[in-house]
């Protein structure tokens, strides 16, 4: 829900993975009603980070007040979203497979630049959502990959993330690594 909010796409919704790398989360598909009785049942002791109890954070906000008075009005939503979610994932795995290949035909390499043609993203539909999934892992947000869309006929514009940016030039959009600010003084004299 905080993704949603976020407007993160496919990639937020799908929430977190049970296997990614190293990481195992095998408690996601249980909820906490489900742990206390296993912990009951067998008389284990947890620990539990105090921060979860605190509502300051938009995460407890939806785990301890939203989600269960949603839970209360419709029995099972829980385990229904976890469905949707995995639905989703699967969805997504699926979507990044198809725009992995139509991504090598339309980007190529120029020494350390990566020029994107943007004549054909264009005719794909969604082109923005399209070009957001190439560029997200730059840094770029979808507001900027819209934005890119719209200035395909103007060559010069400049779109900035932390560490990258994108020239619009003829038809292409060339993605460079931001060169570090210059600190050099200079001065000016005259009027």
């Amino acid at each position: 829900f905080l993704n949603l909010n976020r407007k993160s796409g496919l990639n937020g919704l799908k929430g977190i993975p049970m296997i990614r790398n190293y990481i195992i989360r095998p408690f996601l598909a249980l909820d906490i009603q489900e742990i206390s009785d296993y912990l009951l049942e067998h008389s284990l002791t947890h620990r539990e980070d105090r921060s979860n109890k605190s509502n300051d954070y938009g995460r407890n906000k939806w785990r301890n007040i939203l989600l269960p008075e949603i839970e209360k009005e419709f029995r099972g939503f829980g385990k229904s979203v976890q469905g949707s979610m995995h639905i989703l994932s699967q969805e997504n795995d699926l979507l990044s497979e198809f725009i992995q290949e139509k991504s090598e035909q339309i980007i190529s390499k120029k020494g350390n630049d990566l020029s994107v043609d943007l004549q054909t993203i264009t005719s794909y539909p969604q082109a923005d959502v399209f070009l957001y999934r190439i560029l997200d892992k730059y840094g770029f947000n979808y507001d900027q990959c819209q934005q890119m869309i719209h200035s395909t006929t103007s060559s010069g514009a400049v779109f900035h993330s932390k560490t990258y940016v994108v020239l619009i030039d003829r038809g292409s959009l060339i993605l460079q690594t931001q060169n570090e600010p210059n600190s050099t003084k200079v001065e000016v004299s005259g009027p």
